[in-house]
């Protein structure tokens, strides 16, 4: 089970990126009953299918050798060697599988919990492992005072599963004096598989428990404190100050851009100094007039400035230039509510330049 260290500024709930970061590095909610619960059923397992199948094994096994026994000749040791070596790998088979089972059952009950996952970090050299204080922390803390009560309850439920059996088979030892002799292994056998399978119900309600508890321990373990939390956020989103540095660049640098568009514009619609909105029109090019520039207050006077030292017409109009300021970005064509007033603009250029007039600046 996972320890709970007693903190009392750990208040907060751990979030996801701790819980990741713990099982990157190994630390799980690890139940040790899942080991003892496959143990056990391994055993019901064998007690119902390997077990029958390696006595009848090595019975024929014996039968042969005991039928064959005036044949067999021992006269020195090599004799008694290759006699061992043939009963050892008749004798292997059969209990081959019982041992194999066993290693099987617990390698599922570590692989389920995630703890056959190698973690370099577990490796490392840990002192509080070795401290006589977290040592006694271990055994007179939450954790040991936990393992006591399984280590009772266990007792408890064996206790019970043989109490439960010996209830019911009072006259059991009377029927074995009374019964042939050939049957004592089937009943012992039998007897052996109703103990497993109690042990077995027991255990795993053991485990149920046990799993409950020791996510809810491990949880615990990673509870956070609000200085925690405020680190934690530090390290996700950055340093606020380099962030907001790195926006004022960015923000910077995407304004002189657009103020290089401003002398591709066809006109600028300014409130008078507040706003200024730049826009292009080239009837070859296509479309409704697009917005290259815009701006307020200062942004607003060096869009001005641009447009005017480029020869760029500029229309004072208070309300046409603060909807458009609101209503469009940069890089986007006017919607078509904004037509017929951009229009009459893109016509009054028309016409003037038609009459040799240089546009200048003007209001509406």
């Amino acid at each position: 089970m996972a320890e709970t260290p007693e903190n009392g500024d750990k208040t907060e709930d751990p979030t996801e990126k701790r819980i990741s970061d713990a099982i990157e590095q190994g630390n799980l909610p690890v139940s040790r009953e899942a080991t003892t619960f496959a143990a056990i059923a391994a055993m019901c397992v064998m007690a119902t299918a390997v077990i029958p199948y390696a006595s009848a094994k090595i019975s024929r096994v014996l039968a042969v050798l005991l039928d064959k026994s005036s044949s067999i000749r021992i006269e020195n040791a090599t004799d008694v060697i290759a006699i061992l070596r043939v009963m050892m790998v008749d004798v292997g088979m059969a209990v081959g599988p019982a041992v194999l089972l066993m290693m099987m059952a617990g390698i599922l009950a570590a692989g389920a919990q995630g703890s056959l996952v190698p973690h370099l970090e577990r490796l490392e050299m840990d002192f509080s492992r070795v401290s006589p204080l977290s040592g006694f922390q271990r055994l007179f803390g939450r954790a040991g005072l936990v393992e006591f009560l399984k280590s009772v309850l266990k007792l408890l439920l064996v206790a019970g599963a043989v109490a439960i059996l010996v209830s019911k088979r009072q006259y059991l030892p009377l029927q074995v004096l009374i019964s042939d002799a050939t049957e004592l292994p089937a009943t012992i056998m039998r007897e052996v598989v109703e103990l497993l399978l109690l042990l077995f119900v027991a255990s795993c309600i053991l485990l149920l428990a046990d799993l409950f508890y020791s996510r809810f321990s491990w949880r615990e373990k990673l509870r956070m404190s609000r200085e925690d939390l405020k680190q934690e956020m530090k390290e996700m989103e950055g340093d606020p100050l380099l962030k907001s540095r790195l926006r004022s660049i960015a923000m910077d640098r995407a304004r002189r851009r657009m103020m290089a568009q401003v002398p591709r514009a066809t006109l600028v619609v300014a409130n008078p100094t507040h706003f200024a909105v730049a826009m292009r029109y080239v009837r070859e090019e296509g479309g409704a007039p697009i917005v290259v520039a815009k701006g307020q207050d200062l942004v607003a006077l060096k869009i001005r400035e641009i447009a005017e030292s480029n020869g760029i017409p500029v229309f004072e109009d208070k309300a046409l230039a603060r909807s458009l300021y609101q209503s469009v970005k940069v890089d986007q064509m006017i919607p078509s509510a904004f037509y017929k007033a951009v229009a009459e603009l893109i016509h009054l250029i028309n016409t003037s330049r038609n009459r040799g007039v240089t546009p200048a600046t003007r209001s509406r």
